[in-house]
This record gives C-alpha cells, structure tokens and sequence, in this order.
C-alpha cells in the first residue's frame, strides 16, 4: 500500500516540480526583461517587482517538494551511522514527525492567511493582483510537502522492523 501512495506522490510531485521549473524559467525571463528595459528603454517593466515575489514564492515551495522527493533535505546522517540498527530509526522517525508537525502547522497557517486575505480582498500594490489565489496555492504545495513527509515518516517506522524500508532510507544517506 505504502508503495502505491509513493507512486502516486513521485508522479503529482514531478507536475509541481514542472511548475516550480516554468516559475523559475518565468522568473529569469522577468527580471532580464526589466533589467534590459531599464539599461535600453530607461523604463522598467511595471509591476515586475510584485511577479519576482510572487513567482518567487511559489518557486521556494516547489523547491520543499523537489527536495523531499529526491531527498535531498540536510540530515542527520553523521549521527545515525553511529548509532545501532533499530535506534537510528526510532530516532529519525522522531525528528520526522516533528517535521511533520510543524509542516502541519505552516500548512493550517497559510490556509487562514489564504482566508483572510480572501475576506480582505487583499490586492498587490501596482497590478492589483489577488493576492488569495497563490497562498492557496502555496497552502497546497505545502499540504502536499507534508504529505510527502509523513509518508517518509512512516516509511522510517516501518524501517525498524523491515529490511527493505531500511536499506532504501540509509540508501538516501549520502
């Protein structure tokens, strides 16, 4: 069961990923133009400030997704080669959970700012963008985050007592 959630995790985060790499593309074509029309037109490209933080934004929780799905997180790893079998587990499926906890909470957290920027008709300054549509979005690609974290999470519990979770989890070690 475990193994079919992972695959259908690895296929929705690859889309997400798809779309942090077309904001990260948008972003660059962005701030190019703006430079470029600033050095050669002496007019910079209105509102360009407020697309960089929007783009960026969306950009920084692609970049949670990507790096949980390829487990590319900082670690602990140092400490939990020292440690015995079972213990190294226990200890990361703790820190884990943690991590999911408070992914938890930033995920509630958006989803009320979300709301309240909604109830607001909360607008950027220049372009008069709604500002609600991308904390939820940045609601779902942090939800999605935590989802992929909690599914690691039990994938290191289930490590303590199967091989194969173990082998694949000190295999991620690098």
């Amino acid at each position: 069961m475990l193994h079919v959630v992972t695959k259908a995790l690895d296929k929705v985060s690859m889309v997400l990923i798809g779309l942090g790499i077309i904001c990260l593309t948008a972003l660059m074509l962005l701030i190019t133009g703006d430079v470029a029309a600033r050095l050669l037109l002496n007019k910079p490209i209105s509102g360009s400030y407020e697309l960089v933080q929007l783009l960026f934004s969306l950009t920084v929780f692609t970049g949670f997704i990507a790096t949980q799905r390829y487990k590319a997180h900082i670690q602990i790893s140092l400490f939990l080669r020292i440690m015995p079998g079972k213990l190294r587990f226990i200890v990361l499926g703790l820190v884990n959970t943690l991590g999911v906890g408070i992914s938890g909470i930033i995920t509630a957290a958006l989803w009320n700012q979300a709301g309240k920027a909604l109830n607001i008709n909360s607008i950027t300054d220049v372009l008069s963008i709604p500002v609600f549509p991308f904390y939820y979005l940045f609601t779902v690609f942090m939800a999605f985050f935590t989802l992929q974290l909690l599914v690691d999470t039990a994938k290191t519990f289930f490590a303590i007592t199967n091989q194969k979770y173990a082998q694949e989890i000190v295999d991620a070690w690098i």
